[in-house]
């Protein structure tokens, strides 16, 4: 069973590792690193709720074991956890870029991705940004 928080408040970073245009980029996720904690509590309170569902005993014929060690505190969460490859957004809406992904003192550059995107969707983001980049050529191409 999976947890995941689809709305988190913690923020990443994507950096330049060099001037090489074909270098990666340094990425940092910024998992659970929000200051007040809310998205490692939350977390958390999934995995307390997944402990309570699979121990039920309606559940107890359908599972096998658990898989892996037992995730039941904070730094099993930092330890083991992973994104699911929907993430979002590189250039903060009114911070980095306008509503029509131009961005600020960068004349012509324009981003089309879930930054323009004011919550991050509940959801998968595939689609919500294939609509976004459209709306975006859409502007660029009149």
């Amino acid at each position: 069973m999976l947890i995941a928080n689809v709305d988190p408040r913690s923020r990443g970073a994507v950096r330049l590792a060099s001037a090489d245009p074909d270098a990666a980029p340094l990425l940092d996720h910024g998992f659970v690193t929000d200051p007040d904690g809310r998205d490692l509590a939350l977390l958390a309170e999934g995995v307390e709720l997944a402990y309570e569902m699979v121990a039920r005993p309606e559940l107890g014929g359908l599972l096998g074991d658990e898989v892996g060690a037992p995730v039941r505190d904070a730094d099993a969460i930092r330890r083991e956890i992973i994104h699911y490859w929907h993430p979002v957004g590189s250039c903060a809406l009114g911070l980095a870029c306008d509503e029509r992904g131009r961005v600020h003192g960068v004349d012509g550059l324009v981003v089309a991705d879930g930054s323009l995107f004011p919550q991050t969707p509940r959801a998968t983001t595939n689609i919500p940004i294939v609509v976004a980049a459209l709306r975006v050529a859409g502007w660029l191409t009149r």
